[in-house]
């Protein structure tokens, strides 16, 4: 992450937070406009302010920050986000520091009030109302520095690809007492987001930022995490910064590099002094998704073990809301799954695209009829070996739907159950071996039916 300087002039006034320094944190912004107006709002936080770092795309670098001509001058570091900002987050700054951070469209609205100038010793965090938003969400502004040090590198996957979702999961991990909720919306945006799936990133957000179990209970079955990749080095940082972030740890991480040419497994093995109890096996070629797991089955050890593909990602809490699903199937249940939310990136910046939300499948033939991808799948481990693990059929080579033919051998051997709930999130691109193969799934299903039905 490179950085150059520069500086814009603001007004003086009287007054600030004591003893504390303000540094404003610019997120990406979309439009220049926008940020322009962003650094003039900062009029209204000129009294504290004591920095200012607008952070940017690589795409933006071209992209010239006008100078504002004031009397006073507040300098301005602009630092270009590459990949490698996701693994480690950090921002420079003074040990006294409070982030005041700026998302897409921002711009401050009015002076902080008295009680946020004050500054108590066990405050940690100031949160305001988004007007971005209806229903209203009340979102992280002001942030301890060094709060921001010992729980934004947890997130780093969040922060670089959607800032918002990032520093609710930090806030997260705050008692209430180190919170402050502000009424005033000290921030508002450019433009009022209507999107029709704007309900689903509330729901979103506001599951992030809630309060969750922060140690394991013993008594709850043990669940582990098996992941399969290939050629997956611009999408596995995400995915192991989320397991690396869980507030409850998966009992085994058991990952498989199948073959990649590029550098997966490298990135791979940075990450694991992060991870607990994690295994990283190298296949010599690459041989199908399949194959590639039945390489993991062996050595799980977990009561129960969930997929999760290189390209996705869990929610902080996901881990320790499987563990109390699980505690409650019967044990004729050899499989839990339920919805999961759908993203698109567009300019490097992630939007919702909706939760594609499950229904309870029945009979085997259902699979062939069911409109989404059946998942996240939670495997009871005893059932998984007793099947064989991943059946690896003649068709495709072996390196199509595996998950619908473990599913089908499940269902012969016991049940299936459906729960309503939400932490796993899938990355649309058109690089995903569903998307390039989508031809393939009315060749499969005539194929198989017969077996379906039988």
């Amino acid at each position: 992450m490179e950085k150059q300087t520069e500086r814009i002039n603001l007004p003086s006034a009287i007054g600030g937070i004591h003893q504390m320094g303000l540094h404003a944190v610019l997120f990406p912004y979309t439009d220049d406009r926008s940020l322009q107006r962003a650094l003039k709002s900062l009029t209204h936080v000129q009294h504290a302010l004591n920095c200012v770092t607008v952070l940017r795309r690589e795409e933006q670098r071209d992209l010239p920050l006008h100078t504002l001509t004031n009397s006073l001058s507040i300098p301005v570091t602009t630092h270009f986000l590459n990949g490698d900002w996701q693994r480690t987050p950090h921002l420079p700054h003074e040990p006294n520091d409070i982030f005041l951070f700026l998302h897409d469209e921002d711009f401050v609205s009015t002076p902080l009030p008295d009680i946020v100038q004050a500054w108590p010793d066990h405050l940690e965090v100031v949160t305001c109302p988004s007007t971005a938003y209806s229903p209203i969400y009340k979102r992280s502004l002001l942030v301890r520095a060094q709060t921001y040090e010992a729980h934004g590198a947890h997130f780093g996957h969040l922060l670089y690809s959607d800032s918002e979702a990032g520093l609710a999961a930090c806030l997260s991990q705050l008692e209430p007492h180190q919170i402050l909720h502000l009424d005033v919306p000290i921030v508002r945006q450019t433009r009022r987001r209507n999107s029709r799936f704007y309900p689903d990133r509330i729901a979103y957000l506001t599951h992030l930022s809630s309060a969750g179990a922060t140690s394991s209970d013993l008594s709850l079955p043990t669940v582990g995490v098996l992941l399969a990749a290939y050629q997956a080095s611009t999408t596995i940082d995400t995915a192991l910064s989320s397991l690396a972030s869980q507030r409850v740890s998966a009992s085994e991480i058991l990952m498989v590099d199948d073959g990649s040419q590029d550098d997966t497994a490298p990135r791979i093995e940075t990450w694991l002094p992060k991870l607990q109890n994690a295994r990283l096996i190298r296949a010599p070629e690459n041989q199908g998704k399949a194959q590639a797991l039945n390489m993991l089955v062996p050595y799980i050890s977990s009561d129960f073990v969930m997929e999760l593909d290189a390209d996705d990602w869990l929610d902080p809490f996901a881990i320790a809301t499987i563990q109390q699903l699980v505690s409650q199937v019967s044990l004729e249940t050899s499989l839990l799954y339920g919805n999961f939310r759908v993203w698109i990136k567009r300019m490097h910046t992630l939007q919702l695209a909706g939760v594609n939300r499950g229904r309870q499948v029945y009979q085997p033939r259902e699979l062939l009829t069911y409109p989404l991808p059946l998942g996240p799948r939670i495997y009871r481990t005893s059932a998984l070996k007793a099947i064989g693990g991943f059946p690896v059929p003649t068709f495709a080579d072996g390196r199509l739907y595996e998950d619908v033919l473990v599913t089908r051998n499940l269902m012969r051997q016991g049940a299936i159950r459906y729960e309503d709930f939400t932490v796993y999130n899938v990355l649309r691109h058109a690089d995903s071996i569903t998307r390039q193969h989508q031809h393939a799934w009315s060749r499969f299903v005539e194929l198989y039916q017969r077996d379906f039905h039988s």
